[in-house]
């Protein structure tokens, strides 16, 4: 199964948000670090940014504000044309606007070290802006061809006004869109001296104004100004082009700073929305300290329902969980998942406290239902294989109710085949959730427990309570009275609280006191 998809990291994903391009597409392609040198640089940056949105709110609210304008540039693509070089200039602009409120100490920790001053002042030669216009600065002919466009214009269009006014004179129409539809009843043989007169439908003709010589020569002159104009400003893009090109050995490190900061401010900001903290990877065991499953909380919370955090200490490599039917088993692996995932992402993590060790990779041995074709059983088997095949890899595994579709004889042989081979390895860390009894203490495995469901709070809560509660009101009750304590066992403990829980969820009390006297009848069995 998808290690993502198991501890719902989506929810997580879908709080992480990167401004730029850049950002966005490393998002979208997390992957596991296991370099300590790799994260440590993540985790201090992260804090970088945290004391900037602390200490200096302005300059941290303008630093995203140019991130959000920073544009996607393909490094390996030379600039062509002036949509690329007002592309560029964006760029530019941005990363110097971004180094600039820094300042010099810490927009160098992020690596703002090309210097565009150059260039910037060349793009922005009419001032500072993310636009781009081709200014007369560039080539001084620009300045004589333009003022010949606008003063020829002008004349075009007072001539143009004398024709029309004419037209109006002479036939009452008036043209405001260089043509006029009218009926063929209204046509008139005296417009032909002032339009050109075209068929529109059956029953409309289409006018347009019969201008003299004089203005189509200066039409013509126009056109031939603009030409001039493009020419120009053709040959000031290529020149631009051409400085730009020595700048661009500076781009990739560029789009590597404006990432790290993007990524950073991504991080900070999930940080400061769910209180994260800073994990230590420098342990040998792993310890949570108040550890919170985020997509589950955030859920409660809309409930109104407390959540539990996860207080505990993994010593051993091994750790075999049991517990009831929710009693929060799977919660637990979920919050160790999601807890290294973020760790060894780069990320802040949601607990108070987090100290692990870093790992190659992270597997989930459950049957995933997107492996079409495969019953539950063979699917876990299938995904046992595949990491078996890395099994010298320094890895956590995960396990939530392995082999639960077989039979529990071979089940448990099996689980205790698995936790010999694991037993004598010391680069797996094995967490087992499991219902399945007669399970084996191999060396350096732990038995833990979850404490499970409180009958005596259960019984005084509900004392004076409607005896004809609905299903959703009996499973509130429950969870209520679910203690999500994760505590250590010294053996293979039973666990029982299921039949309790069935009977208070409504099940026929008959059926619950023949599986009831099944119960015991095998445990005196077992004894004997």
């Amino acid at each position: 199964m998808n290690v993502e998809k198991f501890c719902e990291f989506d929810f997580i994903k879908n709080n992480f948000l990167p401004l730029t391009p850049y950002g966005k597409s490393y998002k979208e392609n997390f992957k596991l670090i296991n370099s300590k040198t790799k994260l440590i640089e993540k985790y201090d940056l992260t804090d970088v940014v945290l004391d900037l949105k602390k200490n200096k709110p302005f300059k941290y609210d303008k630093v995203k504000y140019h991130l959000k304008n920073i544009p996607y540039i393909n490094p390996s693509k030379e600039p062509s044309d002036i949509t690329d070089v007002f592309i560029y200039k964006k760029f530019i602009n941005n990363y110097v606007f971004i180094k600039e409120t820094l300042g010099k100490k810490i927009s160098e920790k992020f690596g703002f070290k090309q210097d565009y001053k150059e260039i910037f002042d060349f793009l922005n030669c009419d001032g500072v802006s993310d636009t781009f216009y081709i200014s007369e600065k560039y080539n001084p002919q620009l300045t004589e061809v333009r003022k010949k466009i606008s003063d020829i214009s002008k004349k075009i269009d007072e001539k143009k006004n004398e024709f029309l006014n004419l037209i109006k004179e002479k036939t009452g129409l008036e043209i405001k869109n260089e043509f006029l539809v009218v009926d063929n009843e209204n046509l008139k043989n005296e417009f032909e001296n002032y339009f050109f007169i075209d068929v529109y439908d059956s029953k409309r003709v289409l006018l347009k104004p019969k201008y003299s010589n004089e203005i189509i020569d200066l039409i013509r002159k126009r056109e031939e100004y603009i030409s001039e104009e493009k020419k120009i400003e053709s040959e000031v893009v290529s020149k631009i082009i051409e400085k730009l090109k020595n700048y661009l050995s500076f781009i990739p490190d560029s789009i590597t700073s404006i990432e790290k900061l993007d990524i950073a401010v991504a991080s900070a900001e999930l940080a400061s929305k769910f209180m994260l903290t800073r994990p230590d990877i420098d342990s040998k065991s792993i310890y949570i300290k108040k550890g919170v499953f985020i997509p589950l909380k955030e859920e409660l919370a809309k409930n109104k329902i407390e959540y539990t955090p996860l207080d505990f200490e993994f010593t051993k490599n091994i750790n075999i969980i049991k517990g009831s039917n929710m009693g929060g088993k799977t919660v637990v692996l979920k919050t160790v998942v999601l807890l290294q995932l973020m760790a060894q992402y780069g990320l802040f993590v949601s607990a108070e406290k987090f100290s692990t060790r870093l790992f190659d990779d992270i597997y989930i041995l459950f049957g995933d239902e997107e492996l079409k074709g495969l019953s539950s059983f063979a699917s876990e088997i299938y995904d046992f294989v595949e990491f078996y095949k890395n099994i010298s890899k320094n890895v956590i595994v995960i396990s939530d109710e392995f082999a639960r579709t077989t039979n529990s004889f071979e089940a448990s042989a099996l689980i205790n085949a698995i936790i010999s081979d694991f037993s004598e390895r010391k680069n797996i860390y094995f967490f087992l959730a499991t219902h399945l009894e007669n399970i084996s203490k191999f060396k350096n495995t732990d038995f833990l427990c979850m404490m499970g469901f409180d009958k005596k709070k259960y019984e005084k809560l509900i004392e004076n309570e409607d005896k004809n509660l609905n299903l959703w009101e009996r499973i509130r009750f429950v969870n209520k009275c679910m203690i999500y304590k994760l505590i250590r066992t010294t053996d293979d403990k039973k666990t029982s609280d299921a039949l309790e829980i069935a009977r208070i969820l409504g099940i026929d009390e008959k059926i619950y006191k023949k599986a009831k006297d099944l119960m015991e009848v095998k445990y005196e069995n077992s004894k004997n």
